[in-house]
């Protein structure tokens, strides 16, 4: 049975949309953070350093995995779903908790919530079999 248009249309823009999420995540983490100011700055202790590095490639090859698992067009659809729209938002969410804390102050808090948002919008795709 063939698909109305509108409906391969919407797949094709809800994959794009979770692919876009999850390159962000790829990417903007590192480009961040892979400098003299963080995982490179002699000020910090090494285990912070350790940690950030953990982060960054965990970031990174958990959203590489999910670009692959979205444009290979899976089996599991609603599984691919989740974890698409799952992995950017644990990532990007601690941002938005971060500032409650007193003494920390984002400086990429407009841009990080701007991400969280566009990540959590993708949880509410539609579904089409």
């Amino acid at each position: 049975m063939t698909r109305p248009v509108t409906a391969r249309g919407d797949r094709v823009l809800g994959r794009g949309l979770l692919a876009l999420a999850n390159v962000i995540t790829m990417a903007a983490p590192v480009a961040a953070d892979w400098n003299d100011s963080h995982i490179f700055n002699s000020r910090w202790p090494g285990h912070a350093r350790f940690h950030g590095v953990t982060a960054l490639t965990m970031a990174t090859t958990l959203s590489a995995l999910n670009v692959w698992s979205v444009c290979s067009g899976g089996h599991d659809r609603d599984t691919v779903r989740f974890f698409a729209a799952a992995v950017p938002v644990a990532y990007w969410a601690p941002f938005f908790v971060a500032p409650l804390h007193a003494k920390y102050v984002c400086p990429i808090f407009a841009f990080s919530s701007a991400i969280f948002a566009f990540a959590a919008s993708s949880l509410r795709m539609p579904t089409h079999s």
